[in-house]
């Protein structure tokens, strides 16, 4: 059965909204771009969070119990994410506004699948594909959702990914094996009520804000085991923060209906914004240099928010014609439902 969670879908605004902003300073790079601080405050967290999300959620709505039911999973999953990388990776980058057309070769095929810019969908599919597998094993080995047995799934299916990582030639700390981590400790605590309910605590919350805010400004982009290490534990309490942020806590009506429309089209924000968050191509805009962070994540907050409405107002241009709509956004073109949902 296919569900939308309302808090999930804020979230996922939370986060999206995050990417932009981050992608504003580092296209711009407004005070320094990779080196600004509010870029690695973001950074610290923001993807990770998404396939923390993704694991949540993936729980809830899928459900692997035999070849069929993982061809008919794995096929909707590769339309959803595999069928916009390639659109917009060969098709988009290599013929749109472009005064020379450039040939597609089975080079920029393979660099494609390989190191695509919209790395998040490739790793995103590589993830399901695995789960799709943990899913099927649990359904013959772990009938009676015992713990111990999905931890040694997920250490099994860990490991799984870890061969991947090094066969694909891929960083150890940036591709499938890391974000697995953070997609498989989501999945526990969807699964077992005992953790959620932990999470919800309002001590727990409480320590797991103050450490967030800590923590995610003592970050850095360096690549080392020390900066992979203090991501894990960013990113999950960046989880905790958000999921009681949005679940618990109650806003404005106004705010939380939009979060919940951006986070509804954030796949689509997250592949349009890329070409609509360069406001000057290679040149840094100096106009922020002299204010506080503060003040520059409010000002690129508020640049942030209408990009994100374009994104949603090109996609709903585009959802108006389902062959469109298949190969730009993933969505597929036979509205009857395949055997396995999300």
């Amino acid at each position: 059965m296919k569900i939308r969670l309302d808090f999930i879908d804020q979230m996922r605004g939370i986060a999206i909204i995050l990417v932009v902003l981050g992608h504003l300073i580092q296209f711009n790079e407004i005070q320094g771009g990779l080196n600004n601080r509010i870029f690695s405050i973001i950074y610290s967290f923001h993807m990770p969070l998404f396939f923390m999300i993704s694991g949540y959620i993936g729980y809830k709505t899928i459900s692997v119990s035999d070849l069929k039911s993982f061809s008919n999973y794995l096929k909707k999953k590769a339309i959803s994410l595999l069928i916009p990388l390639l659109t917009w990776s060969l098709l988009v980058n290599k013929l749109v506004f472009k005064q020379e057309w450039l040939p597609i070769t089975i080079d920029d095929l393979a660099q494609t699948l390989q190191n695509p810019g919209l790395w998040f969908l490739k790793i995103l599919f590589e993830i399901f594909f695995f789960y799709g597998i943990f899913s099927w094993l649990t359904s013959i080995f772990n009938k009676k959702n015992t713990f111990l047995i999905d931890v040694i799934l997920i250490t099994g299916i860990l490991v799984l990914t870890l061969s991947y990582n090094f066969i694909s030639g891929n960083p150890l700390f940036s591709s499938v094996f890391l974000y697995s981590i953070f997609f498989y400790i989501a999945v526990i605590i969807s699964k077992y009520p005992i953790f959620e309910n932990l999470i919800q605590n309002e001590y727990i919350f409480a320590l797991s804000f103050i450490a967030f805010i800590i923590l995610s400004s003592h970050w850095k982009l360096n690549g080392s085991l020390y900066s992979a290490l203090l991501k894990i534990i960013v990113s999950c309490l960046s989880f905790i923060t958000f999921f009681n942020l949005t679940k618990i806590i109650k806003w404005n009506s106004f705010i939380l209906k939009q979060l919940a429309l951006f986070g509804k089209y954030s796949l689509s924000i997250y592949i349009f914004q890329f070409y609509i968050t360069h406001i000057l191509i290679d040149k840094p805009i100096n106009l922020f240099n002299d204010y506080n962070p503060i003040i520059l994540f409010v000002i690129c907050l508020i640049i942030s928010i209408p990009l994100c409405y374009i994104s949603i107002i090109v996609a709903k241009i585009i959802e108006q014609n389902k062959f469109l709509n298949f190969i730009f956004l993933g969505k597929r073109i036979n509205s009857v439902p395949l055997n396995n949902n999300n």
